[in-house]
C-alpha cells in the first residue's frame, strides 16, 4: 500500500471518529448518600467534580426553567448561582435521580 493511500485511509478513520469525540460530554455520577436517604442527590467529594469546587457532599440543586434551566446550582465553573437562576426566570429545585442537568 502506498503512503498516499495509507494517509487517505487514516484521514477517513479520523474523520469518522471525530463526531463521537465531540459528542462525548462531561458526565458525573452522583448518589444520594444521606442517611437515611432523602431522594436528593449529594455532591461529589472530589473538588474537581464538586459544584462548589470544594470537597463537601452537600445536597445538589438545579435550576428549572428560565435562562439557566438545567444547570447545577454552585460556584464552580459551569454552574450557576441560585440568584442568577431565579433572576433569569427559573426556580431552584432539588437534583433527584433521573433528572437531567
Amino acid at each position: 500500500m502506498t503512503l498516499r493511500r495509507t494517509c487517505k485511509r487514516l484521514s477517513l478513520v479520523l474523520l469518522l471518529l471525530l463526531p463521537t469525540t465531540l459528542l462525548a460530554g462531561d458526565r458525573h455520577v452522583y448518589l444520594d448518600t444521606d442517611q437515611p436517604p432523602d431522594g436528593q442527590l449529594n455532591d461529589c467529594p472530589n473538588p474537581a467534580h464538586n459544584a462548589q469546587g470544594t470537597s463537601n457532599t452537600a445536597n445538589l440543586s438545579r435550576c428549572q426553567g428560565g435562562s439557566s434551566s438545567g444547570k447545577i446550582i454552585g460556584s464552580a465553573p459551569g454552574r450557576v448561582s441560585s440568584s442568577a437562576c431565579t433572576s433569569g426566570g427559573g426556580t431552584v429545585q432539588p437534583q433527584r435521580s433521573g433528572d437531567y442537568a
